[in-house]
């Protein structure tokens, strides 16, 4: 498991290690360190890689980068590559990092994973989910002791648009987009009106401009994707994450967990969406 004690400052002066899969040495002097995750390069030491690398850096400046490619790195090397490093994936990995780490900086034992809504645990869609597909999964979790439920959704008013006393734990219902998004808000529970008394989650369903403006600029992050597969995986859950698109990056990273068991970040990124917005 990935330890993200990284403290993103301007203030810091060295590079550190946020993510390493394969085989790096820190060079200082006549000694030769096994890189790890968390380690600093301080200016002054160089960075080794070998072959079939996988290595995501933080600059002093916060700014997160990969490298790929073997070769020695001198400290002034790895200033000119993140200084120079203007690219879509190093603004989305800085993304991810800064996610990440804010998520892991709470005190562990602190983290609350989901929000409890009576006996029930609400789970998709995610509160402040981007819908762009017209047939909606909702889904939840319910304590045997209650047999029954209510679905219920509301537009952005509060009046009524769906309402259905429930066993099963999953019901698809269809909210097609108009020529506006649409705000509307879901609840899994005992209690079948809207009133002040609940908890609810709330999503947008994407207009079609808004769908095809997404389309658009996904069609774009596709074509810049020319790093390693995992890599190229975090670029797609970023964009999905940055634009509300959970149950997108759900099923992304529910699929990436098994195209990738031994790659840690991949693996770390999961445990985070959950922790954020899903358990």
């Amino acid at each position: 498991m990935l330890a993200f004690t990284i403290n993103i400052s301007a203030q810091n002066k060295n590079f550190r290690i946020f993510y390493i899969q394969g085989s790096a040495f820190i060079i200082t002097g006549n000694q030769k360190k096994v890189v790890r995750k968390d380690m600093h390069i301080n200016d002054g030491e160089s960075l080794q890689l070998d072959k079939n690398i996988s290595l995501i850096l933080i600059a002093p400046d916060g700014k997160a980068f990969p490298l790929t490619e073997a070769g020695n790195y001198s400290f002034k090397n790895l200033l000119l590559l993140a200084e120079n490093d203007k690219s879509l994936t190093s603004r989305y990995l800085t993304y991810v990092v800064q996610e990440m780490t804010e998520s892991h900086e709470v005190k562990e034992g602190k983290l609350t994973g989901g929000v409890f809504r009576g006996e029930m645990l609400m789970r998709m869609p995610p509160d402040s989910c981007l819908v762009i597909q017209n047939n909606i999964r909702f889904s939840w979790v319910k304590e045997m002791s209650s047999e029954f439920l209510f679905l219920s959704i509301w537009d952005k008013t509060g009046r009524s648009v769906f309402r259905k006393s429930l066993s099963d734990t999953i019901y698809n219902y269809e909210l097609n987009p108009g020529d506006t998004d649409l705000i509307y808000k879901w609840s899994a529970g005992n209690e079948p009106d809207f009133s002040a008394n609940i908890d609810v989650r709330t999503i947008t369903i994407a207009s079609l401009s808004t769908i095809e403006r997404l389309n658009k600029d996904l069609a774009e992050l596709k074509r810049n994707l020319n790093l390693q597969p995992e890599f190229n995986t975090l670029m797609l859950l970023n964009f999905y994450d940055r634009n509300n698109l959970f149950i997108e990056e759900y099923n992304t990273i529910s699929e990436a967990i098994l195209l990738y068991p031994e790659n840690a970040l991949i693996q770390e990124y999961y445990k985070w969406f959950l922790q954020k917005h899903i358990k």
